[in-house]
């Protein structure tokens, strides 16, 4: 039995060793004889394969280089893999084709060699599927984000800045807000401002993003999505604004903790239209749960039983509100109210000091020379702390002419911001801006008014009540009480639209340099209202210019040489200002 048994093992083994002997020898023998075919296949099956993919893979990589993304390190070693590999298949087709001029000149070919070759062209056919199979990469490239993208080189760390910097910093710190806001007139550096707080806040991993999208005057909430997007490294398709809105809603939620900076908003925005979770309740719908609620206008006598979406709400909007963050910035008070932001911080202009450094740093050693130093103190002085007017005509004075400087200087003083050499429209437009979102007329009509005044002194708000009255600027006002809540509400506007600023004393407004300037150049081309400053001479001398069909004429300072004549030719004239005197007249006043 044990010798059957050992006869049959005997048998078996010898019979797998024959086999594997012949499977041996076959395959070295396909080897020799199939030597062509198997460097066909490495030519046509993987070569040329390889080579269609690597050119569209490189396409992908070329057009995300040109976006400024960064290649995946695993895409970049595939294409490096693909071009040795590439190099190693043409060696081995060189091989065959020495061996076939080999065997020309001789009466048989080389055995050996054809079987080096094909083990070759089998073994880098192998390796070459496998390049092939990691090809379909889902993406290539990523955007890499970069705190130095956010743009901060012009923020100045100014002393009347860093406090209003570290309220803000300890505001998003606090978990109890998680809408806030920054208000402040055009030009203030409430944008700079903004932008170092992104920085430092990314910088103290307070956040693991921050996003940064400007509103504008007219907002587009799909330019919104696409900013917001593209700072979260989303793409949108051809999604409507509704889906784009789910999709960043659903994204924002994923990340832990995220501050979303909403710049120079003007009006009330409808963020969850644009898909911005804020989970903010407003202190007037705060409701207590279980308390009685009415219905059909009448008071139920049973406390209401909070229902379980109740909760999930509750819990959503708390979910939110630890996740997002969101910081406003708005030269409109009102915007900012009716976004029920939970605090306002508000950015003042720069103090003297810090206006004149700025300007200096600007212009840079011109400003240390003895002709251009009291030029450089009066033009800062003119600049009245605005750090965009300190920057924008700063920039246009450097490295200029001291004749240059005084005649800005000049053009300063005339009030005419439009004409300073080098400026271009910027400065202007953004003050003007303001004024042309007012939802008043009459709020217009007052501005224009405070232009006739003197440029940096108070402005008494009686002063307006009674110019106001006697030029018949408010509509339906007939008593002066009605008038002085109209002038009230009217100041409060132009307050809120950072237009004017509280008076230095009880009963006075103030506007800045600025600001007077384009009121001045708004009431002379809209409503032929003229501001006549800083003049001596003779009254008609100082009037000869000026339309005949004017409707307030202002002389705030000046000395006149002559007597105030008995007439003047301006049939429409409503309002004659003289010093501190004014005259009013009827709709066709004679003097």
């Amino acid at each position: 039995m044990a010798a059957e048994l050992g006869s049959v093992v005997v048998s078996g083994v010898a019979s797998s060793v024959t086999e594997s002997v012949f499977g041996l020898v076959r395959r070295k023998g396909s080897y020799v004889f199939n030597y062509q075919s198997y460097i066909q296949d490495l030519k046509k099956k993987t070569v040329e394969e390889l080579i269609s993919r690597r050119e569209r893979v490189e396409v992908y990589v070329d057009h995300a280089k040109r976006q400024g993304e960064e290649i995946f390190k695993d895409v970049e070693q595939w294409l490096i893999n693909v071009d040795e590999f590439i190099k190693r298949a043409e060696n081995i087709m060189n091989k065959e084709d020495k061996a076939k001029k080999c065997c020309l000149k001789g009466p048989c070919p080389s055995l050996v060699r054809r079987y080096m070759l094909s083990r070759e062209a089998v073994k880098a056919e192998k390796d070459g599927a496998v390049l092939l199979g990691k090809a379909d990469f889902s993406n290539v490239s990523y955007r890499l984000r970069r705190k130095e993208s956010i743009n901060v080189s012009d923020y100045e760390a100014f002393i009347s800045r860093m406090s209003k910097f570290q309220e803000i910093m300890e505001t998003l710190k606090d978990a109890n807000f998680n809408l806030i806001g920054v208000s402040g007139m055009g030009g203030v550096g409430k944008t700079t401002l903004v932008k170092k707080i992104a920085c430092q806040a990314l910088e103290d991993k307070l956040f693991d993003r921050v996003v940064i999208a400007e509103v504008t005057l007219t907002p587009d909430h799909k330019k919104i999505q696409d900013k917001i997007a593209y700072d979260l490294d989303m793409q949108f398709g051809q999604e409507s604004e509704f889906e784009r809105a789910g999709r960043l809603r659903d994204r924002l939620k994923k990340e832990n903790r995220v501050l979303v900076i909403l710049d120079n908003i003007w009006e009330k925005l409808d963020l969850k239209a644009i898909g911005i979770p804020f989970g903010h309740v407003g202190k007037e719908s705060l409701k207590p749960i279980g308390f009685p609620s009415s219905h059909d206008g009448q008071e139920n006598d049973k406390p209401r039983i909070p229902f379980e979406c109740d909760k999930h709400d509750d819990k959503e909007k708390s979910n939110d509100q630890r996740r997002c963050k969101i910081l406003m910035t708005s030269r409109n008070q009102q915007a900012l109210d009716d976004m029920k932001t939970q605090k306002t911080i508000r950015i003042e202009i720069l103090s003297s000091e810090e206006a004149q450094n700025l300007f200096g740093k600007i212009v840079g050693d011109l400003v240390e020379k003895p002709d251009f130093q009291s030029v450089a103190i009066e033009i800062a002085k003119k600049c009245a702390g605005l750090p965009l007017a300190i920057a924008t005509i700063g920039n246009a004075l450097k490295n200029k002419t001291i004749y240059e400087w005084r005649d800005v200087l000049d053009t300063l003083r005339r009030s005419n911001l439009r004409w300073i050499h080098g400026m271009d429209g910027t400065l202007y437009s953004t003050l003007k801006l303001s004024y042309n979102y007012l939802n008043s007329e009459e709020a217009k009509l007052l501005f224009q008014l405070c232009g006739l005044l003197s440029k940096g002194y108070p402005i008494p708000t009686e002063f307006l009540l009674t110019c106001g009255m006697g030029m018949g600027l408010f509509q339906d006002v007939h008593t002066v009480e009605t008038g002085k809540n109209r002038v009230r509400v009217l100041v409060e506007n132009l307050k809120a639209s950072c237009l004017l600023m509280d008076g230095d004393s009880y009963g006075t407004v103030k506007m800045h340099d600025f600001i007077h300037s384009v009121a001045t150049s708004i009431a002379e081309s809209d409503k032929l209202m003229f501001n006549i400053q800083n003049v001596t001479g003779s009254l008609n001398e100082m009037l000869g210019g000026k339309s005949k069909n004017s409707t307030a004429i202002s002389l705030p300072s000046g000395v006149i040489d002559d007597e105030l004549p008995e007439k003047l030719e301006f049939p429409k004239l409503e309002l004659f200002l003289v010093y501190a005197r004014f005259i009013f007249t009827n709709s066709r006043p004679v003097f």
